[in-house]
């Protein structure tokens, strides 16, 4: 029962049976499934509740499979709205009711999100059959104009759900139905229990043709339709950001094995796509994501929502990544000890202090006093701090390697080793990459190899700065060895690993050396002294191997670049200029970009991949399209059009002003 609502979330006695009739079975989800041509089919759902609607439809999906296994549907994405989620515990006790559904609900559980921020949370599943499952949290009014939609209309089915209109009259309204409008591919069915006249006038307003049908059990009638109407015109925002897909068949190359060229390659071929992968060094991770202990945490700014929200979804998604591969038995070393960002001078107080307000859920965020926080660290400290409690280390060269071994097990990749990019040229069928004395026709290519970007004439003027940074092995001690929680401060110490600690990083812009320098060792260890004058830290010395630097990839808003590279040489014509209200931003067609991860690749990245792999196949974006604008590596030229102010004639230029 809801008491916000007085109605039930479902029907003990028939609820299941209830959901296959009215929306799989009058959505006529089999027959459709059976005629459609393309690999991706959307459901979604207005309340997603208990997620009985998503458990029938993707039992109903496995099935489908099983007697169709010559489909061409191959990916099936359900998107579901939430208002108010059920926590873990009430979820759990909920799917007890349906033991048929058991293997379904199991995963369910499993991976439900432990942290409910607003905004999407996707879950890739993989067993039994793959599905995808998108949960919206928070107003649908607010949510359903933030789905990035394609060309065309995203949704195929819609289950218009939730409670009864009597019951919640602020859900069912016209801007719902409006919005499920825009969404609607061209013959999008739809279905939903309730047979009320403003209902059905609605949907038919909003171009849904919309008739009566026979209800379930004693209730004598539902509605069922058809979208017939054209969606309206792109906005001026969707046509900024336009998505450009590749077309079925293609494949796709990808430079650079990082963490992001990795997880790239790890989403691409999850969808079935042929990916090659080319790196210069002779291994994977062997640059800045090949360090053995790296923190991972959310950014989180509560003068910056966009910032926020996109870290948390980050944070989340890393989490339910190393879950998905120890679930095939591939673990990665890591530990969520959990993690305490120090107040250690007046900045980071005022910074704590403003994150302490903001209203983050506690089991992402906490502030603790001095003496919590040296009770939850292990060892004294000096200072209050905010505690994030799901947060940790994690061995990132690990990480690469073991999600690179996940995607090789498709088939469908082939790795590269010493295969250095020196140029690029595009033809009427994609590109030709010059590889040393190799030159390799690919239909797609993504750019993922960090600021060695630069090197390429069409992206030196991009907004990115290298970064060097050297982290720091130390030996642990009797004291420092208690230490059981990261902690932040202008820098970072991890607890022991194999009896060693790593502590770091410098920061120094345009370096690009990668040798070890004794001054930035010593400032490392300056910094923790500097910060906590404890006895644990007075001792510390420096192990055999003393450390690793690395250059990282840096942007000013901290947010990655994600999407199509510019074509700057069109981007600053005149002609654009003038038209720029009117056309797409110009870019490289078939050229991608994956870079500017700075220090937080191995939380960041995988996410954000995993929303370019979801651009290429025009499939559903994880992630609202305010955010998403956030990362289009367009978007520091489009702000100053939006403001009429004049472009950087280059990037050197565009950063001092």
């Amino acid at each position: 029962m809801a008491t916000d609502y007085d109605d039930v979330y479902f029907s003990v006695d028939n609820g299941l049976a209830e959901s296959r009739y009215v929306f799989i079975e009058q959505n006529q989800l089999t027959e459709r499934w059976q005629n459609h041509q393309t690999a991706s089919y959307v459901i979604a759902e207005t309340g997603f509740g208990t997620g009985l609607n998503f458990l029938a439809a993707w039992q109903h999906y496995q099935q489908f499979l099983e007697t169709n296994p010559d489909t061409a549907l191959t990916r099936l994405h359900f998107i579901s709205f939430e208002k108010h989620p059920l926590s873990l515990n009430d979820l759990s006790q909920a799917l007890k009711q349906w033991p048929e559904l058991k293997e379904f609900g199991d995963q369910l559980i499993a991976f439900y999100p432990q942290i409910m921020t607003p905004g999407c949370h996707r879950i890739a599943f993989h067993h039994p059959v793959p599905i995808t499952l998108d949960i919206w949290i928070g107003d649908v009014h607010h949510n359903l104009p933030e789905v990035p939609n394609i060309s065309g209309g995203l949704v195929n089915s819609w289950f218009l759900d939730g409670f009864a209109p009597s019951k919640n009259p602020d859900m069912w309204t016209q801007k719902l139905f409006e919005g499920m409008a825009v969404l609607s591919a061209e013959d999008a069915s739809l279905a939903t229990f309730t047979a009320a006249g403003f209902v059905r006038r609605g949907l038919i307003e909003v171009g849904f043709d919309t008739q009566k049908a026979k209800g379930f059990g004693r209730k004598r009638d539902m509605l069922v339709g058809r979208f017939k109407q054209q969606t309206a015109p792109q906005s001026l925002n969707s046509r900024l950001y336009s998505r450009k897909g590749i077309r079925a068949g293609e494949d796709i190359a990808i430079i650079g094995a990082g963490i992001a060229g990795v997880s790239l390659a790890y989403a691409l071929v999850k969808r079935g796509i042929n990916v090659s992968l080319y790196e210069k060094n002779s291994a994977a991770a062997l640059e800045a994501s090949g360090n053995r202990q790296g923190a991972v945490y959310p950014l989180l700014s509560p003068n910056q929502p966009h910032v926020s929200e996109f870290f948390q979804h980050a944070f989340n998604y890393h989490h339910q990544v190393l879950a998905q591969l120890a679930q095939q038995q591939l673990e990665v070393e890591h530990d969520y000890c959990g993690l305490l960002q120090l107040a250690y001078n007046e900045k980071s107080q005022a910074k704590n202090l403003n994150i302490a307000q903001a209203g983050y859920p506690k089991n992402l965020v906490y502030p603790v006093d001095k003496a919590t926080a040296s009770e939850l660290a292990g060892v004294s400290l000096d200072d209050e701090a905010l505690f994030y409690p799901h947060a940790g280390w994690v061995n990132a060269k690990q990480c690469v390697q073991t999600i690179l071994k996940a995607a090789e097990q498709s088939g469908l990749l082939s790795v590269h080793y010493e295969h250095e990019l020196s140029e690029f040229e595009l033809e009427n069928k994609g590109c030709r990459l010059h590889l040393g004395s190799q030159v390799k026709q690919h239909n797609n290519i993504v750019f993922c190899q960090s600021h060695h970007l630069l090197n390429l004439p069409q992206a030196e003027q991009l907004p990115i700065t290298p970064v060097r940074g050297q982290v720091s092995h130390i030996e642990t001690t009797p004291q420092l060895s208690k230490l059981s929680k990261v902690l932040c401060y202008e820098g970072y110490l991890t607890p022991a690993n194999q009896q060693q600690h790593c502590i770091g990083a410098s920061y120094i812009r345009n370096d690009l050396s990668l040798e070890l320098k004794a001054n930035e060792a010593k400032s490392n260890l300056k910094a923790i002294r500097k910060c906590q004058p404890q006895p644990w830290n007075e001792q510390l010395k420096l192990a055999n191997i003393p450390g690793r630097a690395a250059t990282r990839c840096a942007v000013r808003d901290h947010f990655p670049l994600i999407g199509q590279l510019p074509n700057l040489e069109q981007l600053f014509s005149e002609q654009y200029q003038q038209q720029w209200q009117e056309v797409n931003p110009p870019s490289y067609g078939g050229v991608f970009v994956a870079i500017g991860f700075g220090s937080r690749g191995i939380c960041s990245a995988p996410f954000a991949t995993e929303l370019l792999a979801a651009q290429l196949c025009n499939e559903p974006i994880p992630l609202k399209q305010s955010t998403l604008n956030c990362v289009h590596p367009h978007r520091f030229w489009n702000r100053r059009l939006v403001k009429n102010r004049p472009l950087a004639l280059n990037y050197r230029e565009f950063k001092n002003r």
